[in-house]
């Protein structure tokens, strides 16, 4: 849920390879970002860890087709748990 080094991110992303499943990891916004990649200052897609490992294909965010990787949004209910997982956020 929080972000993390992009070699920690990329060595737990590679356990997530094999055998070839499906998952969904669950993070907040600056996660999805480290996983998925986002939009450059040029306009071009910048992949993010997800699509380095082989579980989402290059070029985009892949909302679920095609890849192995599902990346959802983290919303906690409880507003301290938000708060918490927000600060984490931050510290990357």
């Amino acid at each position: 849920m929080t972000p993390k080094p992009t070699a920690a991110l990329r060595t737990i992303l590679r356990a997530y390879r094999h055998p070839q499943r499906h998952t969904l990891y669950l993070g907040t916004a600056p996660v999805l970002r480290q996983l998925q990649g986002t939009q450059g200052p040029d306009g071009r897609w910048v992949d993010g860890v997800a699509q380095d490992v082989g579980l989402l294909p290059p070029g985009g965010p892949d909302p679920g087709t095609g890849g192995l990787l599902r990346g959802w949004r983290f919303a906690a209910v409880d507003p301290s748990v938000d708060r918490q997982a927000a600060r984490h956020a931050q510290r990357r």
